[in-house]
């Protein structure tokens, strides 16, 4: 009997996480995309409010005026409420329906945050660049096998 050879080979480290990728992350963006088409869906973070720890940072002062990275920004309330506290904001999340709500809700904004579809592993930005990152919910997302690297994409962004 011939033996069929496979079409994917497995040598390398990143030769097995972009298998798993491929497996587990093949429809991400358009299950997010659904997700966030339905702004009536009764989901607590689709109300225009801010997590409470982070209205908490901010009114008790451990969080002041700086740079913020908002991951997985969503419909964009948490990037909102820092850049009217004065923050400059940049909110990211893979959703492009997320993305529209967001930019949709700034609109009025003096202090407009920059939303942009991307996943931190496509987010590109000077190290050291932020003062505050802010994750309400992207990290449990994230696939078991790239919490390393989301790590340390966040550490290179962090001002030191």
């Amino acid at each position: 009997m011939e033996r069929v050879p496979d079409d994917e080979i497995v040598i390398t480290n990143d030769d097995t996480l972009a298998m798993l990728d491929n497996i587990l992350e093949k429809r991400d963006c358009e299950w997010w995309d659904k997700f966030y088409s339905d702004r009536q869906k009764p989901i607590p973070f689709f109300k225009n409010a801010p997590d409470e720890c982070l209205i908490s940072y901010c009114t008790s002062h451990i969080l002041n005026k700086g740079k913020a990275l908002d991951i997985g920004c969503g419909n964009g309330r948490n990037s909102l409420y820092l850049a009217k506290r004065g923050f400059d904001v940049v909110g990211i999340d893979i959703s492009d329906e997320a993305i529209k709500w967001a930019q949709e809700s700034s609109t009025n904004c003096v202090n407009k945050p920059i939303f942009k579809c991307q996943s931190i592993f496509e987010f590109k930005n000077k190290t050291n660049s932020f003062d505050f990152i802010n994750d309400s919910g992207c990290f449990h997302h994230i696939k078991p096998h790239r919490r390393p690297q989301y790590f340390e994409s966040i550490l290179k962004y962090a001002e030191g």
